[in-house]
């Protein structure tokens, strides 16, 4: 073999044997970019499985925490049933006990004015009183409805008094007697509510409607300053309708109750005006019906 043709054949086994090995480079390239493609993949698909099973965890953890609501809410109602069967004041109750009246004013006024007090006095007492029903279930707020009875007896007058005057208090042979019944629904707050089933406390403010009756005798006397001559003394018999306020503390144990209350009623006539103010403490026993 000449040396020309060994060249020729060393310059072909080269270029085949390059051939190969860029054959083998490109093949081992496209292995690489094929499996950092897979990898890639491989962590995509593990991110949305991730965040597939965070959304059902949350889901699971958002229903386990509206099952434990329910199942308090549902606890609460039972134990709130329990107690609005239960307390002291369910139901219709008839109240009887002893009034002390610790200040009793009756007022007469027209164009002129007389006034009749009358010093402390105990009485009987009689009052029907509802449930108390309440704003909410768990709440301390509510309302009741009153219908009360309360006579009352006057034989001394107040003289000499204005506003900033209290005057003096006389017996000028005058008398006057009568009696309220009144109905009104008194807004309260009760502290002892959710606390005890024995124990109440009502702190209340009632605005309704009574009918007074009252009749006597009264001298007018406080009168304007233009007027001259003697007291005019009135005779009177006076039925009629009006307003009551009523201010009330109300504690009850069981089925005694004490409070202590300050109403005013107002009635009118023919231009009269008829106003009893008393207050008084009440001790009693109450009746459910």
């Amino acid at each position: 073999m000449t040396g020309s043709a060994v060249k020729i054949l060393g310059l072909l086994f080269f270029l085949i044997s390059y051939s190969v090995s860029a054959d083998d480079f490109e093949r081992k390239a496209d292995i690489e970019l094929l499996e950092l493609e897979l990898e890639q993949q491989i962590k995509l698909s593990d991110k949305t499985e991730n965040k597939t099973e965070s959304k059902t965890e949350n889901k699971i953890k958002i229903e386990l925490n509206i099952d434990s609501d329910l199942a308090r809410s549902e606890e609460q109602k039972k134990k709130n049933k329990g107690v609005n069967k239960t307390t002291i004041n369910s139901t219709y109750k008839v109240r009887l006990g002893v009034s002390g009246a610790y200040y009793e004013e009756f007022e007469l006024e027209d164009s002129d004015e007389g006034r009749m007090v009358s010093r402390a006095s105990a009485e009987p007492s009689l009052d029907l009183q509802s449930p108390h029903f309440y704003f909410s279930p768990i709440g301390r707020f509510g309302v009741l409805f009153e219908l009360g009875y309360r006579s009352f007896d006057f034989n001394r007058q107040k003289v000499d008094y204005s506003f900033f005057k209290t005057g003096n208090t006389e017996n000028l042979g005058t008398d006057v007697d009568g009696k309220i019944v009144y109905l009104t629904p008194v807004l309260f707050f009760n502290p002892f509510r959710n606390a005890s089933l024995d124990h109440s406390l009502v702190l209340g403010l009632g605005f309704g409607l009574s009918h007074l009756s009252a009749n006597g005798n009264m001298n007018l006397t406080e009168r304007p300053a233009s007027s001259v001559g003697a007291d005019e003394n009135r005779v009177f018999d006076f039925s009629g309708t009006g307003t009551i306020i009523k201010f009330l503390v109300d504690y009850q144990w069981k089925n005694w109750f004490v409070s202590t209350s300050f109403q005013v009623n107002v009635s009118d006539k023919n231009n009269v005006n008829y106003t009893y103010s008393g207050g008084a403490i009440n001790f009693g026993y109450s009746f459910n019906l």
